[in-house]
């Protein structure tokens, strides 16, 4: 905005009709040429400073905001892990549950007439024993 004014005149018209006498202390006389160029240079210096302080700032902020960026994707990366392990434990639980009621349906009248025809051909002390050793009850 200030350069705005300079550029166009608006300021220096300005500050041309001001009465600057007494302004340069002790009755010392400023010409409006001399306080022009005081008076942008010091809006210019100080401009920058605030300028480069808002630079300053504005820095610190996009570190911040970069390095909390960078913490929330390891973040959301090591819950998206933990997630991902959760629902594979769980499908392979369901997948396994599946076959194995598969399995047993599909087998499980084969496996109990086997044992049926190995009852039935056993005697009662040689089944007795294999009962035992099934059960880890050796004589």
């Amino acid at each position: 905005m200030l350069s705005a004014a300079r550029d166009n005149g608006v300021l220096k018209n300005a500050l041309l009709q001001v009465d600057w006498r007494g302004l340069g202390g002790h009755g010392a006389h400023l010409d409006g040429a001399r306080v022009i160029d005081w008076t942008i240079g010091g809006a210019i210096e100080h401009g920058s400073f605030l300028m480069a302080m808002t630079a300053v700032a504005l820095s610190c902020v996009v570190v911040l905001i970069s390095i909390s960026g960078v913490i929330a994707y390891i973040r959301v990366k090591h819950h998206a892990r933990l997630a991902a392990i959760q629902q594979a434990d769980e499908t392979a639980r369901e997948i396994a549950e599946r076959v194995t009621n598969r399995y047993l349906l599909a087998e499980l009248p084969a496996i109990i007439g086997s044992y049926h025809e190995l009852g039935q051909t056993l005697d009662g002390e040689i089944a007795d024993r294999v009962a035992a050793t099934q059960h880890g009850d050796e004589e």
